[in-house]
């Protein structure tokens, strides 16, 4: 049997992190707990400074991409990529992230080689990867290129 995994590497080629606003709902201190319990917490960033630091928040967005990849209870330990479908529709599909690489700006995704978004990623390698953490309320979109 040929082992069936194929490498996707997403290059990061946007902005890494874009405006974030904090939101509270009435539920969230029991998600907050819950969540927390299976999920490391990344190092302290002084709330002020974070939002009106662009290098303190793109230190954050690493921290959560890197803790994700080593941590299966991390929520932003799967992503969704959002490919384009060969009908020019948007494909949007959970996948695990299983690197990051600071220096070179990628992510490295496992998946099967006989799933459709290889070859829809061959067709058009552009794309996008959202993850989103409760628990710090930050959501991540990277606009990237896939190169299998």
């Amino acid at each position: 049997m040929r082992n069936r995994t194929e490498r996707l590497i997403c290059g990061i080629t946007g902005p890494l992190i874009s405006p974030i606003v904090p939101f509270f709902t009435a539920n969230e201190k029991s998600a907050t707990d819950i969540l927390r319990m299976n999920t490391m917490q990344t190092p302290e960033l002084d709330e002020a400074t974070f939002y009106n630091d662009l290098p303190q928040t793109l230190e954050k967005a690493w921290l959560l991409l890197e803790d994700a990849a080593r941590n299966r209870h991390s929520p932003m330990h799967t992503p969704v990529l959002v490919s384009s479908g060969e009908d020019q529709t948007a494909r949007a599909r959970t996948v695990v992230l299983r690197d990051t690489v600071r220096t070179t700006r990628e992510l490295r995704i496992h998946t099967d080689s006989r799933s459709a978004k290889i070859e829809e990623l061959h067709r058009q390698p552009m794309c996008q990867v959202i993850a989103y953490h409760p628990v710090q309320k930050i959501q991540l979109r990277l606009d990237a290129t896939a190169t299998p």
